[in-house]
């Protein structure tokens, strides 16, 4: 009867020497990814036979702990690759902001880890968490960025340990890895007078991309109507984006009855996850502006903009360089 069940002593073949082939805690067949340390478990010899048998007991005793802490009710090693489990974290993310913004973390982590031969979940513990956490310190970044590129790591790490896929590190752990929570500087909003300038820049940015137009598609299509928008609602640009002809009602009224209108921004919408209202009353222009698209658009329904995200912000970024707008 073998000395230890359910771990094998592998040949040398190509050029992997002795190795080790086991069933693991799970039931899994593994194989040790590199050959046994050292000559006297690689030579053709009694002592050395003898040496590869006495691992591979070692390797079965070390099983049957693991299957032991297992039933007290360890935590399950799940050895998932990193690359993989950032995507299912991603999945859990519904906003599409909320993704951009946690994959400018987790894709810092992804390469940090490669370089440091970290591949699974597994691999990971609160010692390599914290060096994560100083390599991400050597960045020439503002406190705000890092706090927001760890705090994304630190999502992603909290979704793995409540799914059972990160058996070695604890919430204590992750609690550990402090962000520099820095203050954050003031808004600083807007002008008139630089109001009037991102304004300008959008009309001149509409006028000359008509100019340069060749056949019939605009690879940046006009966006003074939608910039006026944001200025005058002091909607975000993915909510501004989002906008909807079923959003908006021009004939609403107020308390005295008066025709004001108003834009109701839904749950599925709001970066706050909560319905809310803006009124048209204290901007009759942006009523002007709405009605004067829902007349041009034939009363059409759907989008109110015909916008991707990266029109807006590559038009945004030549307004700012080509035509003089203010930092919006």
């Amino acid at each position: 009867m073998s000395k230890h069940p359910g771990v094998w002593i592998l040949n040398p073949s190509g050029r992997h020497g002795y190795r080790l082939k086991y069933r693991d805690a799970d039931g899994q067949l593994r194989r040790s990814g590199k050959p046994l340390k050292g000559e006297r478990f690689q030579r053709d010899t009694k002592a050395a036979a003898k040496a590869r048998e006495d691992a591979a007991v070692r390797k079965h005793n070390e099983l049957l702990r693991e299957r032991v802490k297992l039933e007290d009710g360890a935590p399950r090693r799940r050895r998932e690759p990193l690359a993989e489990a950032e995507q299912r974290f991603m999945k859990t993310l519904k906003a599409p902001r909320t993704r951009e913004t946690y994959s400018e973390g987790t894709k810092l982590f992804l390469n940090w880890a490669k370089r440091r031969g970290i591949r699974t979940t597994d691999d990971l513990t609160r010692g390599r968490l914290i060096d994560f956490r100083e390599h991400l310190d050597t960045y020439d970044i503002a406190g705000s960025t890092f706090d927001k590129r760890l705090r994304g790591v630190k999502a992603m790490v909290r979704y793995w340990i409540d799914a059972e896929l990160c058996a070695r590190v604890t919430y204590d752990d992750l609690a550990r890895v402090k962000q520099k929570n820095e203050p954050i500087e003031d808004r600083v909003w807007l002008t008139p007078k630089q109001c009037q300038k991102v304004l300008e820049a959008a009309l001149r940015h509409d006028r000359e991309m008509v100019e340069r137009k060749s056949g019939t598609a605009l690879r940046f299509p006009s966006i003074a109507p939608f910039t006026m928008y944001v200025l005058l609602s002091g909607a975000r640009a993915s909510e501004a984006r989002a906008l909807d002809w079923s959003h908006v009602d021009l004939d609403a009224l107020n308390v005295n009855l008066e025709k004001v209108g108003v834009v109701t921004v839904p749950i599925a919408v709001s970066k706050t996850k909560k319905r809310r209202e803006i009124g048209l009353q204290e901007t009759p222009s942006l009523r002007r502006l709405l009605r004067a698209l829902q007349l041009q658009s034939g009363g059409a329904k759907g989008p109110v903009w015909d916008l991707t995200e990266w029109q807006v912000k590559h038009s945004r970024y030549r307004m700012i360089d080509e035509y003089g707008s203010p930092e919006h």
